[in-house]
């Protein structure tokens, strides 16, 4: 009997003069791409070719019966015209018709961009209404909400899908929505087949090689100051099957050691992140451990994703499947429908390049960056970037600094300037992940450090700030050399010199020199010198000392002590004595006594 066929062409049904022209038709569904179909006519006056029914962009509806089974026919695929493709030669022209379902939208292009402040799920969504696409979501992907998430390079179906696959979540198209789920949530339908009534060809696989019995995610929390860890060992079951153990379970029976895969090369921001990551490795991983294939009469109700149910067979291997891959074929009146279990790696060549492509590599090496802003709300010293090469209106999250000595408390706090180039590493190569190592001179931002080397030799090392602080280490030899000197932007002074044998400490009027080469200390001032002590004051020299303190005022000389103005000179207290020992002798043109 042959099956009912539908084509539905920008909402029209094909006439069925045109339907008699069918060459072949063939539908491709897999899990990890958008669906494709390719339509064949017999054109031999080239008439469909030259019509206007097949137009590129042109809805596309694809509907068949079961293959020997009366019923009205059921809808394969929605999708729309992406080529149109003429084939001549010895026999009848051939007009090929090829299009996809309508992620392929999400194919177009390759963007850079940030989200801020979003989940995955809000992600996917945004992304998919842009192209004017509906997201059913299963379960509870996207719980994380990520300070700021970077698209980069990317096409968008390559991006929602890598987000995707780290909740452990497929994504496919379904009845006119894109559908975002884990496995065997929601199962799109339940079918059945008996060996040899209605399946033609049946071949399965257990397999135990490469299997683990669980995942450890581990990444750094570096607001914690923690390790982020993730474990997994309870693989999500996709098929349920005769055979007791199947995956890790068999694996760790078989060869009697239990095996683990460390992932350490991603970064998490939070525990669930990891859990949830670990959870769709370990899947990931064990989804290869069940693999078949098979071919029965077409049958419109086998899609991706759908869960089909084998009988008839050997026990280990009867149960239900969920099948990854689907090709209906129809040709001349003969339907068929070839699926496949494929677990959740891609089975073909373009999946893996979509994978791991340009679109999945890590950012490799460093890269200069622009800072645009240095005002961490959290106080970490943390900076955002743009980077030029990249996108120069994009910007990154909060970027940590890196400093020598950094810790608790402690280290050279030297954040970079709005505006300045920088070194940027990335964690893990994780664009999302930035580092900053380290400030860059260009072209237009250069140093002026006079002459810094001299016989390849750096004799001159200075920190500088923006307003013109300056720290200067000079490790050149002789006068006037080998020194550290502190210097203001205003132009005070504090030099250090061991060439010289000098401190020096200078400010506009006033300067005081500790010169160890000429034994001397000098203190000059253009205005006032004041010392100043709330206890006692003394200087003391060559044996003869002044003291001032609370009790009084006490001069000393080791020899002879002179008291000489050229005006008046006066002496006067509450009571005054003067003394000798020896002979006392006042003189004056005039002496008056009381």
């Amino acid at each position: 009997m042959t099956p009912s066929l539908r084509i539905d062409i920008a909402g029209r049904s094909l006439a069925e003069a045109t339907l008699e022209r069918l060459h072949s038709m063939v539908i491709d569904e897999d899990l990890q791409l958008p669906a494709a179909f390719t339509l064949r006519f017999y054109d031999d006056a080239c008439t469909l070719t030259d019509g206007e029914t097949f137009a590129i962009g042109a809805a596309v509806t694809i509907a068949c019966g079961i293959a020997n089974q009366p019923g009205p026919p059921l809808k394969l695929l929605d999708g729309e015209i992406t080529g149109i493709e003429l084939e001549l030669s010895e026999q009848a022209p051939v007009l090929a018709i090829h299009g996809y379902d309508l992620m392929h939208r999400l194919h177009r292009g390759i963007r850079t961009r940030a989200f801020v402040e979003q989940t995955d799920r809000d992600v996917i969504s945004k992304i998919a209404s842009e192209a004017g696409l509906t997201v059913r979501f299963g379960g509870g992907i996207g719980g994380v909400t990520h300070d700021h998430l970077m698209q980069v390079g990317q096409s968008d179906y390559a991006f929602i899908r890598q987000l995707a696959r780290r909740n452990g979540y497929s994504i496919f198209w379904d009845d006119g929505v894109i559908r975002c789920e884990p496995p065997r949530i929601e199962p799109r339908r339940s079918v059945v087949k008996q060996w040899p009534d209605d399946l033609i060809a049946f071949r399965t696989r257990l397999s135990a090689a490469g299997q683990v019995d669980s995942v450890e995610v581990r990444a750094w929390d570096m607001r914690a100051k923690r390790a982020v860890v993730g474990r997994a060992a309870t693989m999500t079951r996709w098929h349920t099957i005769g055979a007791k153990r199947v995956a890790g379970e068999l694996a760790s029976s078989a060869f009697r050691r239990a095996a683990q895969t460390l992932v350490s090369g991603r970064p998490m921001a939070t525990q669930r992140e990891a859990e949830a990551h670990a959870q769709a490795v370990l899947d990931e991983i064990n989804g290869d451990s069940l693999r078949a294939e098979g071919v029965c009469p077409g049958d419109p109700r086998i899609r991706a994703a759908c869960q089909l149910t084998v009988r008839g067979g050997a026990r280990r291997f009867d149960g239900t499947y969920t099948v990854t891959t689907v090709r209906h074929s129809y040709r001349a009146g003969d339907y068929r429908t070839t699926f496949g279990v494929n677990g959740r790696r891609p089975g073909d060549m373009l999946g893996t390049l979509d994978e791991d492509g340009r679109a999945a590599r890590p950012v490799q090496g460093v890269v200069p960056a622009i800072v645009t802003s240095n005002d961490d709300p959290e106080g970490l010293g943390r900076v955002k970037l743009t980077f030029p090469w990249l996108d120069e209106a994009l910007a990154s999250g909060w970027a940590r600094v890196a400093a020598p000595g950094a810790g608790k408390a402690r280290g050279l706090v030297l954040l970079p300037e709005v505006n300045d180039e920088v070194l940027v590493a990335f964690e893990h190569g994780d664009i999302n992940r930035p580092y900053v190592v380290g400030g860059l001179w260009n072209g237009s931002d250069k140093h002026d450090i006079a002459q810094p080397i001299a016989d390849g030799a750096v004799n001159r090392r200075v920190l500088r700030t923006r307003t013109g602080h300056t720290l200067t280490f000079d490790d050149a030899s002789g006068a006037g050399h080998a020194a550290i000197e502190i210097k203001t932007s205003g132009g005070l002074r504090l030099l250090l010199s061991d060439g010289d044998r000098t401190i020096v400490l200078k400010s506009a009027q006033h300067t005081i020199t500790l010169d160890d080469a000429g034994a001397a200390v000098t203190i000059e001032s253009s205005g006032d010198l004041l010392f100043k002590a709330q206890g006692k004051l003394g200087l003391a020299g060559g044996g003869s000392r002044l003291e001032l303190g609370p009790g009084g005022v006490k001069l000393e000389s080791a020899a002879n002590l002179t008291l000489q103005g050229t005006g008046q000179v006066a002496l006067s207290g509450a009571t005054t004595e003067v003394k000798a020992s020896a002979m006392l002798t006042i003189q004056g043109s005039l002496v008056r006594i009381n």
